[in-house]
């Protein structure tokens, strides 16, 4: 199903507020509370599959549960969002050499003549370049420059760069027919091309994208022999130009002439690298002013950042770029509804950057924005989640689109909030798709993403830069059902395993417990607990046994493995292996899920097969691949 535009929009309402009813709703959507009802009923199947269930009460306010999906869906979904009729046409325009008559654009959208002159007349009042002429129909007259940036700015919502062929394709699918237009070889020339220019020059995700696309309409454009309209914006190519082996090894997968190296290197130039020149020369030049801020800082609020020298070399470069230099790069954040909320959330990183932009503007005689104050505050909340640091277990990676300061707040967010949390890398999309094999091969817990992933084994946790707290609670569930599957991995590999003839329930039981008791792993009250358990309901599931006893009895957690050479009668199964899973009140109170999860795990009827495909292996060897078959 599509997505329209005011549903995403509703869905960002319920995303920042879950506490909202539906008049206020209807006050920001700007429709009536009838029409938020609707909304809600027509995507109730999205919200079924990513497990959200909404109520009404009798005051008309929303009951959520599983708020904190909502991010996942808006990310899964964010090209199912609806590409609107008037984008449709548009793009049907800037596609064509000639002119087209409004029957044309009917027949190849399959709506009606109709709809189509009712929506040109808006279409044609709100962009100049869109031009009709009588008796010949409509085309468009702008520059080639301006007709590329409209292309660029009509299809970046539906591309990520993961794979460009498949969004491609999924985009000709539910959105417009675009495989009409460009063939296998345009996309794969185009992809070709992007893989060169990566090879010399790393752009941010947002850059790749919008490179691609630009290169993918002028290849179709030279294809179709569609006329070049110059833009003077677009400087004369210089030969001796940084970019001459980017051109030089395009040149070898199609001809460029002069216009299109032009252009080529217009956009090169015009985009975000992740890297910047000469930061070495920035870090040196703004080291003073840094150290003076930090000075300041020091003594307003009391904390010394001044031996930090990821803050120094981050800060200084971002300072240098933006306000020095004033290279203004495009908004990564919305900043609007971010000001406040980074404010609420981190306020003495705010005060911070507070007092480093009145400084900055007192020094330099300039105005600083909201935006300046947003990524000041991420650059100090950086620099004191750092100071936080502690060690990690479970694995994971971090992916975000924007750009290394957000990242760097996440990650470090992450880590002090999570001490059990590795981090072992912070990537971008087209870094992700690079290392995507070695990634696979070094078996990630979870994967942590601002950016919508496809085709991805890994269990993925969407989030915000803000790590709202329903992301969070998130990321604490899973990592908490991680932690519980390694101490379970650990006790599998440390476990006792019993090779045993015993022909009756009670010997069995007896025969593990003995060996605990002699070991001092637990007292001898816990023989009695563990049948008196048995005689209130029964722990067979299948062919696996699962007795336990009181926690109060258990010295040190340890797990015993009973595997029978015969089968025996265990209530109203035949049973052929046991898992005496013997835990300590300490190890209950500090993972309190454990014992349900690998009861739980253990009752999986998937991994019960496994288990029984490998019961005959030596102890080691079976130890080994049941530590593998437990957290599955």
């Amino acid at each position: 199903m599509k997505i329209t535009q005011r549903q995403s929009d509703f869905l960002k309402i319920l995303l920042n507020d879950e506490n909202i009813n539906i008049n206020k709703i209807s006050d920001l959507l700007n429709v009536s509370p009838q029409t938020v009802k609707q909304e809600i009923q027509d995507l109730k199947k999205l919200f079924i599959k990513y497990e959200i269930e909404i109520y009404l009460n009798n005051k008309n306010e929303i009951i959520l549960y599983g708020h904190e999906n909502i991010l996942k869906m808006l990310k899964e979904t964010e090209d199912l969002n609806e590409f609107e009729i008037d984008n449709q046409i548009i793009l049907l325009i800037i596609l064509q050499k000639n002119y087209l008559t409004l029957q044309d654009i009917a027949d190849e959208l399959y709506t009606s003549r109709s709809l189509v002159e009712k929506h040109m007349q808006k279409i044609i009042k709100k962009n100049q370049n869109i031009y009709s002429k009588r008796r010949h129909g409509i085309i468009f007259k702008g520059s080639t420059l301006l007709k590329r940036n409209i292309f660029i700015n009509l299809l970046f919502p539906y591309f990520s760069g993961i794979n460009f062929k498949k969004e491609i394709s999924k985009f000709n699918e539910i959105h417009f027919p675009i495989l009409n237009y460009l063939n296998e070889k345009t996309i794969n020339n185009t992809i070709k091309i992007i893989e060169e220019i990566l090879k010399i020059e790393m752009y941010t995700d947002e850059s790749t994208n919008k490179i691609f696309l630009s290169i993918l309409l002028l290849i179709y454009e030279k294809e179709n022999n569609i006329q070049y309209i110059k833009d003077p914006i677009i400087k004369e190519y210089d030969k001796n130009s940084k970019y001459e082996i980017i051109i030089n090894n395009i040149q070898k997968i199609i001809n460029l002439n002069k216009d299109e190296k032009n252009y080529i290197i217009h956009i090169l130039e015009n985009s975000k690298k992740i890297e910047l020149n000469n930061k070495e020369n920035m870090i040196k030049k703004m080291s003073p002013l840094i150290t003076e801020i930090l000075e300041i800082i020091k003594n307003t609020v009391g904390i010394n950042l001044q031996n930090d020298q990821i803050l120094i070399k981050n800060f200084s470069t971002h300072v240098y770029t933006s306000l020095i230099e004033k290279i203004k790069f495009q908004e990564l954040i919305d900043v609007k509804n971010t000001f406040k909320e980074f404010k609420r959330q981190y306020p003495l990183a705010y005060e911070m950057a507070t007092i480093s932009a009145q400084f900055i503007e007192k020094k330099y005689n300039i105005s600083l924005s909201q935006e300046d104050i947003v990524y000041f505050t991420i650059h100090f909340q950086s620099a004191l989640e750092r100071s936080k640091e502690k060690t990690r277990k479970v694995k994971t990676i971090i992916i975000c689109h924007y750009g290394i300061s957000v990242s760097e707040l996440i990650k470090l967010k992450l880590n002090r909030l999570f001490p059990e949390l590795q981090i072992k890398k912070v990537l971008t999309i087209q870094e992700y798709k690079k290392m995507k094999d070695q990634i696979q091969k070094e078996k990630y817990d979870f994967i942590i993403t601002t950016e919508k992933i496809i085709e991805e084994k890994i269990p993925l946790i969407y989030v915000t830069p803000m790590l709202l707290e329903q992301e969070l609670n998130k990321i604490r569930k899973v990592i908490n059902c991680k932690k519980i599957n390694n101490i379970l991995t650990i006790k599998v590999l440390e476990s006792k395993i019993i090779n045993t003839n015993q022909k009756n329930v009670k010997n069995i039981i007896i025969e593990g417990i003995k060996y605990l008791i002699e070991n001092n792993y637990v007292k001898k009250e816990y023989l009695n607990s563990v049948l008196e358990r048995e005689k209130i309901s029964s722990t067979n599931l299948n062919t696996i046994a699962i007795p336990h006893g009181n926690p109060k009895f258990v010295k040190e957690t340890k797990m015993v493995i009973l595997r029978l050479k015969n089968s025996i009668i265990w209530n109203d199964s035949k049973v052929n292996i046991i898992f005496l899973f013997a835990a300590s009140e300490e190890t209950v109170k500090l993972n309190p899920l454990l014992l349900s999860t690998f009861y739980k795990n253990l009752s999986k009827k998937e991994i019960e097969e496994k288990i029984q495909q490998i019961i005959k292996y030596d102890d080691e060897k079976f130890r080994r691949y049941l530590s593998e078959i437990i957290n599955y």
